[in-house]
């Protein structure tokens, strides 16, 4: 499967739309993927999400403006800032100069994003990575009936699952299995440093408590294909990358096609304790069980 056409096709889209409203959604709609699927592995490839691929390409793209005779609030409004003030702000943020100081000065042009093949490294980092990452494997999960939470915040992992736990204790509600997933934000929530997390508590059997700001989701059967990690808070920040680094390489070699456009394609994850060791579990969604 060459996943990479697709993260091609998502830039090629960005590129060709920088003046025009632009969302997770509609480059979705747009490529015949699911948003979440989509996010997350953008996000493998290049290390960035699709909205911040979005913001730095129309910050760059407004370069080329100051050097005419466009006033800085038309050129915030141009690509999509509310006020010359937000423009400003986030302009200085990334390129460490305010937009004045880029007035009719010369500047080397910043190039589009270029895509290429992830491939696992030499052996040694192969050697390094299986001491906390297994094989990959295929599992079937579902169908299954999920208690749905979202929150958008700086940290919402601990908020949302914080917060759905505690509703379940309340409500006594019993679910033996729980995934999470980063969830795509707007580019105005990325501005402020937010990001999106989406929180399953898998239902074991029906219940009639009151949901309040949560949602029931009826999730079809589906094949993943799967890869553990050993302690993946241990040094997270390399361990939890490296384990998506090393499934899409493997969705490269080993699957020929994976599901498009379904609201409910998620790559998900599990932690769950065995013996006293922490382990998580990614999920890819290969195909639906009949």
């Amino acid at each position: 499967m060459n996943i990479k056409k697709y993260i091609e096709s998502v830039v090629d889209f960005v590129e060709e739309h920088l003046e025009e409203k632009l969302s997770v959604d509609i480059v979705a709609d747009k490529i015949g993927y699911s948003k979440f699927y989509l996010h997350h592995i953008f996000k493998v490839y290049t290390g960035m999400t699709i909205m911040a691929y979005v913001r730095k390409r129309r910050l760059e793209r407004s370069l080329s403006d100051l050097q005419t005779d466009l006033r800085v609030i038309d050129i915030a409004f141009k690509y999509g800032y509310g006020s010359e003030k937000a423009y400003a702000r986030a302009f200085t943020a990334y390129f460490g100069k305010s937009p004045s100081c880029f007035r009719n000065v010369q500047v080397a042009e910043y190039k589009r994003l270029s895509v290429y093949d992830i491939k696992l490294p030499d052996e040694e980092w192969i050697k390094m990575v299986k001491d906390y990452l297994s094989d990959v494997r295929y599992e079937n999960i579902g169908p299954i009936r999920v208690v749905s939470g979202k929150r958008v915040s700086h940290e919402p992992e601990e908020e949302i699952i914080g917060l759905m736990q505690s509703w379940k204790e309340k409500h006594g509600v019993k679910s033996s299995r729980f995934f999470g997933f980063d969830s795509p934000v707007t580019e105005e929530e990325l501005e402020k440093g937010s990001r999106g997390y989406e929180f399953w508590l898998v239902l074991d059997e029906e219940t009639d408590a009151d949901l309040g700001e949560f949602v029931i989701k009826e999730i079809p059967a589906y094949k993943y294909a799967s890869l553990r990690i050993t302690n993946p808070f241990e040094d997270a920040m390399v361990k939890i990358p490296n384990g998506w680094k090393s499934m899409v390489a493997w969705l490269e070699s080993n699957v020929e096609e994976i599901l498009a456009r379904d609201d409910k394609l998620d790559c998900l994850e599990e932690v769950v304790e065995i013996d006293g060791v922490t382990y998580m579990d990614i999920f890819v969604p290969i195909s639906c069980v009949k």
